[in-house]
């Protein structure tokens, strides 16, 4: 199965240049041309990866917000030029980034993106069910007897914790 990314970055100085490469290494990629057309695309089409030029949108998405609904633990890389300022790549880190890259880099970048996807696969199960109750990780939803429970994010991570342990 071919992983999905997300490539929102419009500070690229080739555009194409990654979509074509990442699309002719394996990858289904979607492109978005700014951040709210990312944040769009990230509810719909829910992808494996976000790669992005934009630490704002790496605190968005790690944020969410209301009325939107995704994962907000989808593994974000955030894209940097080459010999970025370590401050830089610092504040990403500290705005939710998974990993940071440089654009140039790219057999490294699709290393990366290749541990993500490794880590994510390792992870937890995407549906918990225990019972009657069912937590469905990605969705961010949860059913009780089939019914679906609005819950906060807290209420959620709460549920999450209990399904996963619920001795």
């Amino acid at each position: 199965m071919r992983a999905a990314l997300l490539l929102a970055d419009p500070d690229a100085a080739r555009p194409g240049y990654l979509e074509r490469n990442l699309s002719s290494d394996g990858f289904d990629v979607v492109e978005a041309g700014w951040s709210a057309q990312a944040l769009d695309i990230a509810e719909r089409s829910r992808p494996d990866v976000v790669l992005t030029g934009e630490t704002e949108l790496c605190a968005r998405l790690r944020e969410g917000e209301p009325g939107r609904r995704w994962d907000r633990n989808i593994p974000v890389i955030v894209l940097t030029a080459a010999g970025a300022d370590p401050v830089e790549r610092v504040r990403a880190f500290e705005r939710g980034a998974d990993d940071v890259a440089e654009r140039e880099l790219y057999p490294e970048l699709v290393a990366r993106i290749h541990a993500l996807l490794r880590r994510a696969a390792a992870g937890q199960a995407d549906v918990l069910e225990v019972g009657e109750l069912v937590v469905d990780r990605r969705a961010r939803q949860v059913r009780v007897r089939g019914v679906p429970v609005s819950l906060a994010a807290r209420e959620f991570d709460l549920a999450v914790g209990l399904a996963r342990d619920p001795h």
